[in-house]
């Protein structure tokens, strides 16, 4: 498990600097659609891998997508809102990457132990490419994939402002 740290780390950091690079020549949801192939690539090479340096060779893949997954959904999501939201944006993103890396996990090892570990391998490459086919449907039959309207900066305040005269009257009455 040490040998894997010590390299999946390393990797995972070098995907994530490089992914500004990756995601400005293909854009974000085309830097989506490649961690989803390299998910299910690495989900299917770690179903027939019995060698564990090759998984460690395998789970370069794993990094590799999460890096560019996590740094391509990121710059996507901060489009959708103003500057003043995008730390609500980041905190959000990163409580969804780890709930579903808990509830994966939770998920992987009831399934390892039900139906085998090659089988649930195999399933999840499965599923990551459906989701890949979905997505890339989407993206080629959608309309308005890109399109995002520039929100002002005070664009968060929803505060309704029209009894704040009210409240002032009541206020100033009080004194």
């Amino acid at each position: 498990m040490g040998a894997a740290a010590l390299i999946r780390r390393p990797l995972l950091a070098a995907f994530i600097f490089t992914s500004c690079y990756v995601i400005e020549r293909i854009g974000e949801l085309n830097t989506v659609c490649i961690s989803f192939l390299l998910f299910t690539a690495a989900f299917f090479a770690l179903s027939f891998t019995r060698v564990y340096w090759y998984v460690l060779a395998v789970d370069t893949l794993h990094s590799a997508g999460y890096g560019l997954a996590k740094s391509a959904l990121t710059v996507h999501f901060s489009k959708a809102g103003s500057k003043a939201s995008s730390g609500v944006i980041l905190g959000l993103d990163s409580m969804f990457f780890f709930l579903g890396m808990d509830c994966g996990a939770t998920f992987f090892g009831l399934l390892f132990h039900a139906i085998g570990v090659r089988s649930t391998l195999l399933l999840y490459a499965g599923m990551t490419a459906i989701m890949l086919a979905i997505f890339l449907c989407y993206l080629k039959f959608s309309k308005h994939v890109n399109e995002y309207e520039k929100l002002p900066v005070d664009s968060d305040d929803d505060v309704d402002n029209s009894n704040a005269n009210d409240d002032n009257k009541h206020i100033n009455n009080l004194q």
